[in-house]
């Protein structure tokens, strides 16, 4: 999870908008499976190390702050220190309850800004909204429990920077969230329409293998698995599930795994494809899609965008086969997001493609049509 300086600078409360759910939002706290306090690299400000290290608290708070904080080898101001995890991979403020010492002695305002915020991202507003991270359980499970499109409304923020985008991109926002609510086509197809609405040069119509979409997504995957221990914990499970782990499998028996697996699927997830509608559609909106502080293609980033929908899906459907319950579903989802949103897997997927040759639109529609 980052940090940023500007975490810490309150300003004037003003007016944001937020999905629907996000006025229900509440941390889950000891009570939370995967906590965000376990594992992840947290990084805090130079201000705020500082500000901990000279705290007034009890002996056992001052203990655990010390045995929590340590310097980067490279700090920066805004990346200055990070918390380091005990032998069991938690945070040594993180009680055995799962309660958080310093925000019980302390008071949550004694907590790092990024603790405060997670999973929400109302800090740099780039249009102006903000939204929970799909890395978050809770986050999840609130999408799990909608049964109809994502709706916005407007917040009080405290923390909100207003960052000016061109009315372009403020105009392909809107309609990217128009169309993937759009039950009249399915998710799949509206993410194929989505390459359109952007603009993207369609290039000649060409036809693939089923074979080799699925050759590229394994591929994919192991790139991945290799990039990121969160994503590995559950592909690797997922390709156990389904029986191809291995590296010379035949791509007709995956497909036809897959297929089946598919099936059950849809027996445990009636509602899957509206489960998977709202995921995608707080993904974009969490990242404030198509809009980016990097010099990205809009090519690009759609590429980002379907190569988490199939990977999303083929790791979910797979991982679950065995797995009916809306926990086992939440847990896959967010522990997924955890790479897809806190790292740069896109530049993995791009690369991916860009080595086969097939960063191309006519590509990344078959392979979403065929997933």
């Amino acid at each position: 999870m980052p940090c940023a300086r500007i975490y810490e600078k309150l300003c004037k409360t003003m007016k944001i908008k937020v999905p629907d759910y996000y006025k229900d939002f509440t941390c889950k706290c000891g009570e939370c499976r995967h906590s965000c306090c376990m594992g992840w690299r947290v990084t805090v400000s130079q201000d705020e190390y500082f500000r901990l290290l000279g705290m007034d608290c009890t002996p056992d708070v001052r203990h655990r702050i010390d045995c929590a904080l340590l310097i980067l080898k490279n700090p920066s101001p805004d990346r200055f220190a990070e918390i380091k995890h005990n032998y069991l991979g938690r945070c040594p403020l993180q009680r055995d309850d799962g309660l958080c010492t310093l925000q019980r002695d302390c008071g949550e305002e004694a907590l790092p800004a990024v603790c405060r915020l997670y999973p929400r991202n109302i800090i740099y507003c780039t249009m102006g909204e903000g939204a929970c991270a799909n890395s978050c359980e809770k986050t999840v499970e609130l999408l799990v429990a909608k049964k109809d499109s994502l709706n916005v409304e407007e917040t009080d923020s405290p923390y909100a920077v207003i960052v000016d985008v061109p009315e372009e991109e403020r105009d392909l926002q809107r309609k990217t969230f128009k169309l993937l609510c759009d039950r009249k086509l399915t998710l799949e197809e509206r993410l194929v329409e989505l390459g359109k609405a952007l603009g993207i040069e369609p290039g000649d119509k060409e036809s693939y293998s089923e074979e080799e979409i699925f050759k590229f997504l394994l591929d994919l995957v192991s790139d991945i698995e290799k990039y990121s221990p969160t994503f590995e914990e559950y592909s690797i499970i997922a390709e156990e599930e389904i029986n191809i782990l291995s590296t010379n499998i035949d791509m007709k028996y995956v497909k036809e795994r897959y297929e089946k697996a598919k099936k059950t699927f849809a027996v445990h997830y009636p509602d899957y494809e509206v489960r998977f509608e709202n995921i995608m559609n707080n993904h974009l909106f969490y990242e404030r899609f198509p809009y980016s502080d990097k010099k990205e293609s809009l090519l690009s980033k759609y590429a980002t965008v379907c190569g988490i929908f199939i990977l999303l899906k083929f790791i979910t459907v797979a991982y679950t086969e065995n797995k009916p319950t809306d926990e086992d579903f939440v847990d896959c989802v967010a522990g997924l997001f955890r790479c897809f949103e806190h790292s740069d897997c896109g530049r993995v997927i791009n690369g991916r493609l860009a080595r086969l040759g097939r960063l191309t639109y006519p590509f990344i529609a078959e392979a979403v049509s065929k997933l």
